[in-house]
């Protein structure tokens, strides 16, 4: 117990974010993630505690409450499931600290115990806070007695332990099956290619996808139609035990439950002290690679601009590195299924010929539509893609490199400027050329879009490379800890909601509510962005010079 305790601390202590080091820094740092909090994670809490008190009552009109709870929280663990598979791999697999860690006197159930606590623990802070908001918002719908709530605080922290732990228990299995590949850039690419085939699979299924009808579906629910219900809790067997003791305090149920996860626990550390040391031994023996042919040697030695071998070096970074292609490349090819699902709910009374109809007669109300759909896309897919806001934590360990390099800082983060705004603005516009395409759009109107997601673009990425260049994560591990563990991300979407908010928001509600025809609204966010841009041209280089030269010590 005592190596698993200071190994578990170890960890969450390597995992915790760096912060500036000067007192300006870090009451700047606090500042904006104050920012986030109250314009990312306070409106989000609230939008999802209303749909999930909505959701209940609908169902507690049926005397379907309870499972209705139970199916959202099986939803829950289920995406519990898909994103702690990366986030397990690259701790207990591809860190850098277990090549030590293997040769020292310690047992494989301690390593896999205390990473899995430290991922458990840092990766679920948010989740956990959804859990008790959705105990709390199954309160307010049913009244549910707040006792019961804070008497099973613990079981809601237990709750993800089971999706994580089957994500463990496959990869041991994966891993001692693929121990004979020789190198991590394989198994990556594996993993890669498991990947793309879920994305493709989901894009199918959404291009099936007919009207979602909310009364629709509690009709069936509540006609006996409960055949995921069945076969979750085979696989959950705790969630049903939860949401017995969350209606009445179940000393029974209580029992089950932590006896279940106790099982669970028990069955990993079985299997991880057969499977976990044959498998990473293995692969840390056999992580070898192809040397460089003289030829390609030859082709890498061709003398360039350093503006062009600077570029080079960028976009091979994110193009090269599966963690970065995954995290920073393919949103910009698969965003386009979520507007189709959002479009579809929002819009589902329009088809593509109405959708033609009505702006080649100047609808106001459908060119109004897809100019803040173009808005929204582009203020938020630049955001979520973290290119700008990893553009100097992607350096990591080699952050030196940035001062001993013969180029200015100037022409350094003016070209991770570029290279966020190019790689955006072409994920961004291919899909809305084809759209505009099919709607056959005034060619005028379509360059004027062109520029408003141009500038939305660019107004994000000069915030994402500013707050990065301020707040760098220069000591990782893995690539995908300098995108996990970076707060720089948060704080750009706090930025990038903000805007949405004054644009989209702010430009439906000019529409709604005053005499404001497309056009005007057109011309007031051109306006906006505009002198948004031009604030942060004229502040960017100063303060990104003067924070690089702040953090050389590092």
């Amino acid at each position: 117990m005592n190596n698993y305790i200071n190994l578990t601390r170890l960890f969450i202590k390597s995992l915790k974010i760096n912060k500036a080091n000067k007192k300006s820094g870090r009451i700047l740092f606090n500042i904006l993630l104050w920012i986030c909090i109250l314009f990312i994670f306070i409106p989000f809490i609230l939008l999802f505690s209303v749909f999930v008190i909505h959701m209940i009552n609908e169902l507690n009109d049926v005397g379907y409450a309870k499972i209705g709870f139970e199916v959202l929280l099986m939803i829950i663990s289920i995406f519990t499931f898909i994103f702690s598979f990366n986030i397990l791999l690259n701790e207990l697999y591809f860190s850098e600290d277990i090549e030590n860690l293997i040769s020292l006197p310690l047992k494989p159930t301690e390593i896999v115990a205390a990473k899995f606590t430290s991922c458990f623990i840092i990766e679920n802070l948010l989740l956990f806070i959804l859990l008790f908001c959705s105990c709390i918002s199954y309160k307010i719908a049913v009244g549910v007695p707040l006792i019961n709530i804070i008497i099973l605080i613990p079981e809601i922290i237990f709750l993800p332990m089971i999706p994580m732990i089957y994500c463990g228990i496959i990869l041991l299995f994966i891993m001692n099956l693929l121990k004979k590949v020789t190198t991590k850039k394989v198994l990556h690419r594996i993993g890669f290619f498991f990947i793309m085939i879920l994305v493709t699979g989901i894009f199918i299924l959404l291009l099936k996808l007919t009207n979602f009808n909310f009364e629709k579906y509690v009709t069936n629910f509540a006609k006996g139609n409960h055949e995921f219900l069945v076969y979750m809790r085979v696989l959950f067997p705790h969630i049903k035990l939860f949401a017995n003791s969350l209606d009445s305090i179940n000393i029974q149920s209580m029992v089950l439950y932590y006896g279940i996860n106790l099982i669970y626990i028990a069955i990993a550390l079985c299997l991880s002290k057969k499977l976990y040391y044959s498998g990473v031994i293995e692969f840390f023996n056999k992580d070898t690679e192809k040397k460089l042919s003289s030829i390609r040697l030859q082709r890498n030695n061709i003398v360039k601009t350093t503006e062009q071998a600077y570029s080079e070096k960028e976009i091979k970074i994110l193009f090269r590195s599966p963690t970065f292609f995954i995290n920073c490349i393919l949103i910009n090819g698969i965003w386009p299924i979520f507007v189709y699902l959002l479009a579809k709910i929002s819009l589902s009374s329009y088809s593509l010929s109405e959708i033609k109809k009505l702006v080649h007669t100047n609808n106001d109300y459908m060119i109004l539509i897809i100019l803040l759909y173009i808005v929204g896309i582009s203020i938020i897919v630049p955001a979520i893609n973290s290119i700008a806001s990893s553009s100097f934590s992607r350096e990591g360990k080699n952050y030196y490199f940035i001062k001993y390099i013969p180029m200015k800082y100037h022409k350094q983060w003016q070209i991770k400027l570029n290279i966020s705004l190019i790689i955006s603005f072409i994920g961004i516009n291919v899909f809305t050329t084809i759209f505009y395409g099919i709607i056959k759009m005034n060619p005028l109107l379509m360059i004027l879009l062109y520029i408003v997601s141009f500038l939305c673009i660019l107004n994000i990425s000069w915030i994402g490379i500013l707050i990065d260049s301020l707040f760098p994560k220069i000591i990782w591990d893995e690539e995908a800890d300098a995108l996990r563990e970076n707060y720089n991300s948060f704080i750009v979407m706090g930025f990038a909601l903000f805007i949405f908010g004054v644009l989209c928001v702010g430009g439906y509600y000019l529409w709604k509510k005053t005499s404001f025809t497309y056009i005007g609204i057109l011309t007031t966010i051109l306006l906006i962005l505009i002198i948004s841009n031009g604030v942060l041209s004229l502040l960017a280089p100063k303060l990104i010079s003067d924070s690089i030269k702040n953090q050389e010590n590092v």
